[in-house]
């Protein structure tokens, strides 16, 4: 049986996203991009919380807030995990912009790859990514027998694309395919301190939760239509 899994490198996902001039992303229609006909075993989510200095400043913790409150609607999508690495400052460029490292993610995520590889859980793997450290993971799991798909933006390492079985490019068609649906809605107050954000938010994932609880809902209803004589 064939069998998949979807590991995401966030912070490449978003610089593509960027670069293609991209709004908000629909995760489930990613996930389901990326699974094709496969069946799926989890999609893995990799990223960093921003940066925050020794005493963080209110747009750093307002920023670090609203990414935990990302992450948490992303963990209450149908077979998502996210895994977090960090972000270690580096010093300054001479522009006086902070210089950060994301530590751990390429770690992440070529240990789950060989891991799942070797355990003989998965046939396929669909992995958006673009750093050249994740080849000896791809190798391993190829050797292991899994045919890696390789979802890639422009500004991907050439041995990275070589090494894959099968490279899929994201362009303007494929962001088509996954972007969420506009709706409209109320404009969102802007909150100048983390107290005022967390306030109002209360329990930020709890709307996430709610909004996983009936997508989860809308699947059952569909499957338990009958098609008509």
């Amino acid at each position: 049986m064939a069998r998949c899994v979807n590991l995401i490198d966030g912070g490449y996902f978003e610089r593509v996203q960027k670069a293609l001039g991209r709004g908000k992303i629909d995760f489930l229609k990613l996930q389901e991009k990326m699974t094709g006909n496969f069946d799926m075993l989890r999609t893995y989510y990799y990223h960093c919380l921003p940066y925050q200095s020794a005493n963080p400043t209110e747009e750093e913790k307002l920023e670090f807030a609203r990414k935990q409150s990302f992450f948490k609607y992303l963990e209450y999508q149908p077979n998502f995990e996210v895994r977090l690495g960090r972000l270690e400052f580096r010093g300054y460029t001479q522009a006086g912009e902070r210089i950060l490292e994301q530590k751990r993610v390429d770690l992440l995520i070529g240990v789950d790859l060989v891991m799942l590889a070797m355990k003989k859980l998965i046939t396929h793997a669909c992995i958006i990514a673009g750093d050249s450290d994740f080849i000896p993971a791809i190798e391993v799991a190829k050797y292991e027998g899994v045919i890696t798909y390789l979802f890639h933006g422009p500004n991907c390492h050439e041995d990275l694309k070589q090494i894959a079985d099968v490279r899929i490019e994201i362009n303007d068609e494929f962001m088509d395919a996954v972007m969420a649906q506009d709706v409209a809605k109320p404009q969102r107050k802007s909150f100048e301190t983390v107290e005022e954000y967390e306030k109002k938010a209360k329990k930020p994932h709890s709307i996430w939760k709610k909004e996983a609880e009936v997508v989860q809902e809308g699947k059952k209803t569909r499957k338990g239509k009958t098609a008509k004589p």
